[in-house]
Parts: structure tokens; C-alpha cells; sequence
């Protein structure tokens, strides 16, 4: 989550499903994915699909939401 001038901005990074993992499958599951949140969430989210694996897990608490707008 970012601020750009007033408005926040926000990217989503998911991974791909193994049975999808191919550079065109990705693309349009992101921008299914975006579209789904416009339409249920009402924002604009870019969305990032990576490969398999390519997340990091999480040993402790899971951290969801990286919230880099600027404090005050």
C-alpha cells in the first residue's frame, strides 16, 4: 500500500497455480484478479503473479499488509 500525491496505491502479488504457470496464463489471471477487485472492492490494484514458490513463507506472524504511505 502506497501513496501517490492524494491517493493510495496498491499492489497485489500473488502466485501463480502450478497448472498455470506460463508467462500468458499469469497475465490473464492478473488481470482477472484486478478486475475482480475493482469490481468488488471499488479501487484500482495492480497485480503481480509470480511463479510457484517465489513468495516467502512466513515462519512467525504472517505479515499480509506492507503499508509504505508515508506517517503523518
Amino acid at each position: 500500500l502506497r501513496r501517490d500525491n492524494r491517493l493510495d496505491e496498491i499492489t497485489v502479488k500473488v502466485e501463480a497455480r502450478t497448472d498455470a504457470a506460463h508467462d500468458s496464463s499469469r497475465e490473464n489471471a492478473g488481470r482477472d484478479l484486478a478486475h475482480r477487485i475493482k469490481a468488488y472492492v471499488g479501487i484500482n490494484a495492480a497485480v503481480d503473479v509470480v511463479v510457484p514458490g517465489a513468495i516467502e513463507r512466513s515462519l512467525g506472524k504472517a505479515v499480509r499488509v506492507r503499508d509504505l504511505r508515508p506517517k503523518g
